[in-house]
């Protein structure tokens, strides 16, 4: 039990327990006061006032102790008949002791009706009759809050706590897989075309395919642009598949039948919680290696700023978008083809589709471990923090497209109008949502500040290709031997300009 200081003075607190523990070391044996200090923290003169009320320490622990079992019987037997208030403490190390965990129902898992989904499981060997299982592929969005502290947080010793606001900052991701194990490059959707920190053609060497919307949802031209990509792949390789999607917003029926290599397949509406293989554990264990990336970075800073908030404010796109790759990388295949299993996809897993070896959900609640231990470490203790499963499971339900009503489809129409005829107010929204994260990635200041110091160095490398006797260096010296007789320089009072 941690030792709690009155700030200012040399005493320390010790609770009924800690005294009845040193009356327990004292009475074990010849035991000095001065080892007894040093072993519980206190001082000396304490010590001897604890041995002192021995005997009423003793009654006072054991009449406590009793007092307790007899109240918690009583609520075990009629809990109706007692007002029973836990302290958040003692619920805590009450989940931990029984291992109970808060669970989010995740996606449409209370709509789904067994009737439907066993009835398209009957059907899907038919359905899937002629695909190889490379060629059975699930694809589904999820939203990401890609710069967000879990609920509580810490103050390092010492420093005022300032609060913090937590980050807003939302992106939409699409993941694709296959019964086999495999898995595409994922895509991410952002509300800039082209952050400050996409510099040096960075977008074409992105680890992910990107995509933008101006509130970084999943659009059907988006989806359409996607699965167009992925066509061309596929037919180059002169290879069809099956793509099972849900029946979201963005997932347009009419995208049924454009692709020549590519069958899009849409699940029953409110079925995907059971019977999407992305929804049953694939996406929630690649959050649990993200935010862990996320927070080793916060914590790995931390001693270097005054706020944690400081930290989070360093975190740009660029950077979430490398952790998002290098997450994905992570999901393992054996968890991916436990999903399809639990999905019941192929005909000859059905038989093990309930097994609890094949349970996807072990293998998040394994990596969810090391996840927590970075939630306590950031939150100063487990008793301060909030559990993996709830940092995670809170972005279950982000909106990864637009649900709206035909009402308001007007007022959306003209938005998107008023942003389109003006460049400028987009322009200003990314400088705005960057210019904090991505401080840091400014131009370098250049060597030469003047034309005359430029002109200098062009004459310097116009004799050292002289110097050299190929053919190379040659035409670069014409080249130069034409350009600077033209660039005639004026030297004005107070700097130098082109003529």
């Amino acid at each position: 039990m941690a030792l709690s200081t009155q700030k200012g003075k040399d005493r320390v607190y010790l609770s009924l327990k800690r005294k009845y523990e040193v009356v327990k070391a004292a009475g074990c044996g010849a035991v000095l006061i001065r080892k007894l200090a040093e072993v519980f923290g206190c001082s000396k003169s304490q010590i001897g006032v604890i041995l002192k009320k021995r005997n009423e320490i003793v009654s006072q622990y054991k009449a406590n102790m009793a007092n307790s079992s007899v109240q918690l019987k009583k609520i075990v037997d009629d809990p109706s008949q007692h007002d029973f208030r836990g302290s958040s403490g003692w619920l805590t190390k009450w989940k931990q002791r029984f291992n109970v965990k808060r669970i989010t129902i995740c996606g449409e898992y209370g709509d789904a009706r067994g009737e439907t989904v066993e009835s398209w499981k009957e059907r899907l060997p038919q359905i899937l009759d002629g695909y190889d299982r490379r060629d059975i592929w699930n694809m589904d969005e999820t939203g990401c809050f890609w710069k967000t502290l879990p609920d509580k947080g810490f103050a390092r010793k010492g420093v005022k706590c300032k609060g913090g606001k937590k980050s807003k900052q939302r992106m939409t991701l699409a993941f694709f897989v296959n019964a086999e194990g495999e898995k595409a490059m994922p895509a991410v959707i952002w509300k800039s075309e082209i952050p400050r920190c996409f510099k040096r053609n960075v977008k074409k060497n992105l680890p992910v395919c990107y995509y933008s919307q101006s509130k970084s949802w999943t659009t059907g031209s988006i989806l359409d642009s996607v699965l167009s990509s992925l066509n061309r792949k596929l037919s180059s390789q002169r290879r069809s598949i099956l793509l099972l999607l849900d029946n979201a917003g963005c997932h347009p029926h009419d995208l049924q039948g454009k692709y020549s290599n590519i069958k899009l397949l849409f699940l029953p509406p409110n079925t995907t919680s059971e019977l999407q293989p992305l929804d049953l554990g694939i996406i929630q264990n690649f959050k649990v290696f993200y935010k862990s990336r996320f927070l080793r970075y916060v914590l790995a800073r931390i001693e270097d700023c005054e706020t944690v908030t400081d930290v989070v404010k360093s975190v740009n796109i660029l950077m979430a978008i490398r952790w998002v790759s290098e997450a994905w990388k992570q999901v393992k295949p054996d968890t991916i083809k436990k999903c399809f299993r639990r999905a019941g996809i192929l005909a000859d897993d059905m038989a093990v589709a309930h097994i609890p070896d094949a349970d996807p959900f072990e293998d998040v609640d394994e990596n969810a471990a090391a996840l927590q231990e970075l939630i306590d470490a950031h939150s100063g203790g487990a008793e301060n923090s909030c559990h993996a499963e709830e940092y995670v499971e809170g972005e279950n339900y982000l909106p990864v497209c637009f649900i709206g009503s035909d009402d308001d489809w007007e007022e959306e129409f003209m938005e998107t109008l008023a942003a389109k005829s003006d460049p400028s107010s987009t322009e200003q929204e990314s400088d705005d949502d960057d210019e904090i994260v991505c401080i840091a990635e400014v131009d370098p200041p250049l060597k030469i500040s003047t034309f005359s110091e430029a002109l200098t160095q062009l004459e310097d490398v116009k004799l050292f290709l002289e110097s050299k006797n190929c053919a190379k260096a040659k035409r670069l010296g014409k080249i130069l031997t034409v350009l600077l007789p033209a660039a005639g320089v004026v030297q004005t009072k107070s700097s130098f300009e082109l003529t």
